[in-house]
């Protein structure tokens, strides 16, 4: 730990917050307008709108991984100038914390904004977009796969407690909060956000730290865990 090293977690959950809010909305804007021509077959969401979905995720997960880089290098330049290292005097520590961010719903507008606070991240910026896209449109179509199996279920299950309803507006209604992806509950679609959100910063983090320019500063790392019921099996070692 370096002296006066910032707690890093309330500006992740500062600009990742916003993303996550980002994502949300559109997942459950897309969800809505497919469920109510949903007619219990194929996939929830056609070709077009798993390429919306996946521009979100690229969207979020890019902010989250560059982020990880960017605090990787912010954390390398508190340590050279803590060793008395030659660095320059103007190192922007916590340059981040301290500027109003709003949500970049693109990889590129993440890439331009974090560049602006360190041009030495370990990225090739011509081709980290559409890598991101790439990945996110993977993990689109996986989650319209489970979009569509929560949406059976709860048109199912409605169906079984006779809770259907003349007013297809209430229909849906229910039908987006039973997956979990409406405003009311977005318990599924925020867990899908915040949950590739984490992943990408802690990717973004580690192989920044392998980066040639920085790897000497950190010859080793400590993972910290909840070592309580909250850890799986498989975690916990």
């Amino acid at each position: 730990q370096l002296p006066g090293a910032p707690e890093f977690g309330f500006d992740l959950a500062r600009l990742l917050g916003k993303s996550k809010a980002y994502g949300v909305k559109v997942m459950a804007d897309l969800v809505a307008g497919a469920v109510g021509r949903f007619r219990g077959s194929a996939q929830l969401l056609n070709h077009a709108e798993v390429v919306k979905l996946a521009d979100a995720l690229a969207a979020v997960n890019a902010t989250a991984e560059l982020l990880g880089r960017y605090r990787v290098r912010e954390l390398a330049d508190r340590a050279h100038v803590w060793k008395g290292v030659d660095a320059p005097p103007d190192v922007p520590f916590a340059r981040f914390a301290a500027e109003p961010v709003g949500v970049m719903v693109t990889p590129e507008a993440a890439v331009e904004y974090f560049l602006s606070l360190n041009p030495e991240l370990g990225i090739d910026p011509k081709r980290y977009g559409a890598a991101q896209r790439r990945a996110a449109f993977t993990l689109a179509s996986s989650t319209n796969e489970q979009l569509t199996a929560r949406v059976q279920k709860a048109i199912a299950d409605a169906i079984e407690g006779n809770t259907g309803a003349a007013d297809a507006t209430a229909s849906v209604r229910r039908t987006l909060e039973a997956a979990g992806v409406s405003p009311r509950n977005p318990q599924y679609s925020e867990m899908v956000f915040r949950t590739n959100a984490m992943d990408s910063f802690q990717q973004g983090a580690y192989e920044e730290g392998t980066h040639p320019d920085v790897a000497e500063t950190f010859p080793c790392w400590q993972y910290l865990g909840i070592d309580d019921d909250r850890a799986g099996a498989d975690h916990r070692p």
